[in-house]
């Protein structure tokens, strides 16, 4: 059984931020790809009434829920 987990247009617009805010996380001069253009990772929650979400900066670990709460 697969599951599929998708953003609506309020949470998508929070990440957006959230990234937008955590790019000066980002090393500045480094070889490493993968460091240099680490994936945000998204963590999902569901629950009785519906999914919660949270965002992670992979830089400094941060996160940020991004639920948009008025959609429960």
């Amino acid at each position: 059984m697969m599951v599929e987990f998708k953003l609506n247009n309020i949470e998508e617009e929070k990440a957006n931020a959230f990234m937008e805010k955590h790019k000066a996380c980002r090393p500045k001069k480094n070889n490493d790809m993968f460091q240099q253009f680490a994936p945000y990772s998204y963590i999902f929650t569901p629950t009785g009434i519906s999914v919660g979400v949270k965002i992670v900066c992979p830089y400094c670990g941060k996160e940020k829920d991004i639920t948009d709460y008025d959609c429960w």
